[in-house]
């Protein structure tokens, strides 16, 4: 049997929706380049579509801007919108439609995965407006994750330039000597600008959104041990964090919106082949009615026992029915219980070696 159990979590992941608006073209009248040097102007009547976002790339520090940087505008789908390049002051100009949400993303020469980004909005501005004041930082780039989320969860309700500018007002630059108002988004917002100024120096071309989870959850880069600076990294986010009596991960508790997602618990669901598919049809109707939001498939451990199933798959070894037994009703997490064990761990490595291990998570004590 299986239970669908409930959870609200707090982590530094954002799940985000879409939206398609109309685009609309106005006339205007131009009197220099076209917009983003789109177009020509020769003085006469140029059509516009959308509006015009502005910002600055800073990396947050005394250093400042990021010349020459690669600038993208990106959907709620990964979508590319429009793309720039920043100038010496690292100013930068993009398009977008009216009603629209997106990410500013903005990677330094040769570090494209190194990337910062914004979220924005065009809700409210009409066709051919301007957005100014979109800077992209590191601290924008933890921003941005929590404003999605927000936005995502409450799409009527988040004025995503208004709450970014809000939780811009709460943070300082690093080593500001002001007072910042809130003491967990300072941290992750210095951590962010630490890591990305180090990452940054040393030419370490890393994916920055997934190495920023990676270290607010433990200040460690546990998945990227081959980082050339992440032992740098490491240490001057250990060392921010000793001045404060908060860690980054607590930091994320404490500022990063929760998000509901399911747990659908397989326990001691010893396969018996000819219960394999109606049990799998039992957890697609399952995962059909929870619908868009996020769910897990866990097996609590026991899935492997003794019988005619377990005696053909030792016959065969490939294919190992017990192991497509896993496989056919989409186990996430698999946990090793004792009856897994008793067969011995030749029995249970077979097993494990059979079955297929794409984004599938094996606990054991």
């Amino acid at each position: 049997m299986f239970h669908a159990l409930r959870f609200r979590s707090r982590l530094p992941f954002l799940r985000v929706r879409s939206a398609l608006f109309p685009i609309v073209t106005i006339l205007l009248v131009a009197c220099g380049g076209g917009v983003g040097g789109g177009d020509e102007n020769d003085g006469q009547f140029v059509g516009r579509t959308g509006i015009v976002i502005r910002g600055i790339v800073d990396d947050g520090t005394a250093t400042s801007p990021v010349a020459g940087a690669s600038c993208r505008m990106i959907d709620l789908d990964g979508n590319v919108l429009d793309s720039a390049t920043t100038e010496a002051d690292g100013s930068y100009l993009l398009l977008l439609d009216p009603g629209r949400q997106a990410f500013v993303s903005c990677a330094a020469p040769g570090q494209a995965n190194l990337a910062l980004r914004t979220f924005l909005s065009t809700a409210g501005i009409p066709a051919g407006g301007e957005l100014d004041d979109q800077d992209v930082l590191p601290a924008t780039t933890m921003i941005a994750r929590i404003v999605a989320a927000e936005a995502a969860d409450d799409p009527g309700l988040v004025d995503v330039g208004a709450r970014t500018a809000e939780l811009r007002a709460l943070i300082v630059p690093l080593g500001s000597a002001d007072e910042p108002a809130d003491a967990n988004l300072q941290l992750l917002a210095d951590a962010a600008t630490l890591a990305y100024d180090i990452l940054r120096d040393a030419n370490d071309d890393l994916d920055f959104e997934a190495l920023l989870t990676d270290l607010y959850e433990d200040g460690v880069l546990d998945f990227f041990p081959g980082a050339t600076a992440g032992a740098a990294v490491e240490a001057a986010v250990a060392a921010r964090v000793a001045e404060g009596t908060v860690s980054t991960a607590d930091a994320v508790l404490a500022t990063h919106p929760g998000f509901d997602f399911d747990l659908l618990n397989v326990g001691g669901a010893v396969s018996v082949l000819d219960e394999v598919a109606r049990f799998a049809t039992l957890l697609e109707e399952t995962r059909a009615a929870i619908g868009d939001r996020t769910n897990l498939t866990l097996a609590s451990g026991n899935m492997l026992g003794a019988g005619l199933t377990l005696v053909a798959g030792l016959e065969t070894q490939d294919p190992f029915f017990d192991s497509l037994a896993v496989d056919a009703l989409g186990i996430d997490v698999l946990g090793a219980g004792a009856e897994d064990l008793q067969l011995g761990p030749p029995i249970f490595g077979i097993f494990l070696d059979r079955i297929d291990g794409a984004g599938r998570m094996v606990l054991t004590d």
